[in-house]
């Protein structure tokens, strides 16, 4: 049984020979991280990471061991750091229950086929909940149930 994630599915939809020699086949480009990286990838995981583990142990910080992996560069990491702390203020609080973090989501496509994506957060909400739409735009309004939250670095 094959299982995607939403990586490897885009990585399918933008070329499926990239994708066969990625996830597959396991053979991937070296790329020289000795000065670190500063990817928008690298970048979103260390804020996914940290807000993680801001709802498992109540610290809004990025584990140790995300940095050493991702070896980012010094502005990615002070970004990474910003985002997290901005994510922390503008978001949590005793507003809402977190039901879940970093949820997989399995659906069947066929008999040998899988996707798998994950949910960010989950949350319940007890009582409508106006927010900021980030822009001071528009607000937005959460009624009272079980929310979905996605959120994007870029």
């Amino acid at each position: 049984m094959i299982v995607l994630d939403y990586t490897q599915y885009a990585c399918w939809c933008k070329c499926p020979w990239l994708w066969l020699e990625k996830y597959a086949r396991n053979i991937q480009r070296r790329r020289d991280n000795s000065f670190g990286s500063d990817s928008s990838l690298t970048i979103g995981s260390l804020v996914h990471s940290g807000i993680e583990n801001y709802w498992r142990t109540g610290k809004p910080e990025i584990p140790t061991e995300k940095i050493d992996e991702l070896n980012p560069t010094l502005e990615a990491l002070q970004l990474g750091q910003y985002c997290v702390q901005e994510w922390v203020r503008t978001y949590s609080g005793d507003r809402w229950k977190v039901v879940t973090v970093e949820k997989p989501l399995y659906k069947e496509l066929s008999k040998s086929e899988v996707i798998m994506a994950k949910v960010d957060s989950v949350l319940e909400v007890d009582v409508e909940t106006v927010l900021t739409d980030g822009w001071g735009i528009e607000p937005i309004v959460l009624e009272p149930g079980v929310w979905i939250q996605e959120y994007k670095t870029k």
